[in-house]
């Protein structure tokens, strides 16, 4: 892991229009499981001085002096998730080969947000990634997915709790293991909304980059 964990309240300066920005877009869930719920379209291809406005943010609160000289790649999607669907907590999951990943709450769930976790113990976890992939193809809500989700995350423990504060942010290294706290807000209808983005490739130009909790730890 190189890239610190940033929470930032407020991230947006008008969050509702970047929320008006979903409600025109057409989403659709992955023929494969490989995630819950629905996804929009790459935003890049739908709205693309948005998606470079909105991964340019991120990146300047990581590399503030740098941020404008930075390539980079990026998978940016709204997703929507039910909680009728999902009544439970998420599989813990890493997001690589992506570098950082990044959520922004747009709905107003409470106690929606985000853990991450640290393994303790070691299993073979390409079989249970098997069996989520085949749950979230499913259009329906199944109980014995339950012990399944259950004994999965057995096998971590939670170090980190982030809540789902509207217009809230989360950045944290891709390589980390992590969860939805709960897709369940019994006092809304509405379905969960997030924004996220996935960043893959990071260069900075004619300079070298600094991680900064590569370069704590050189200090012993």
């Amino acid at each position: 892991m190189i890239y610190p964990t940033i929470v930032v309240d407020d991230f947006f300066k008008y969050p509702n229009k970047i929320k008006k920005l979903s409600e025109d877009l057409i989403y659709e869930k992955d023929k494969d499981g490989k995630w819950p719920g629905e996804r929009s379209k790459p935003i890049y291809q739908t709205n693309y001085d948005f998606f470079n406005f909105f991964n340019q943010k991120i990146l300047s609160l990581i590399y503030p002096q740098n941020y404008l000289q930075i390539h980079f790649t990026a998978n940016t999607f709204f997703q929507k998730i039910s909680g009728e669907r999902y009544p439970h907590t998420g599989w813990v999951h890493k997001d690589t080969p992506s570098e950082i990943t990044a959520i922004v709450y747009l709905s107003n769930h409470e106690n929606c947000g985000t853990a991450i976790w640290k393994k303790i113990n070691f299993y073979n976890e390409n079989v249970t990634s098997l069996q989520k992939h085949n749950y979230y193809k499913k259009d329906f809500f199944d109980k014995e997915q339950l012990k399944l989700i259950n004994n999965h995350n057995s096998n971590y423990q939670k170090i980190l709790s982030v809540n789902s504060l509207f217009n809230r942010i989360l950045i944290f290294d891709s390589s980390q293991n992590h969860s939805a706290e709960s897709f369940v807000d019994k006092n809304l209808n509405e379905d969960r909304l997030t924004l996220i983005t996935f960043i893959e490739k990071i260069n900075l130009v004619n300079e070298q980059i600094k991680y900064p909790i590569a370069e704590c730890n050189r200090l012993e």
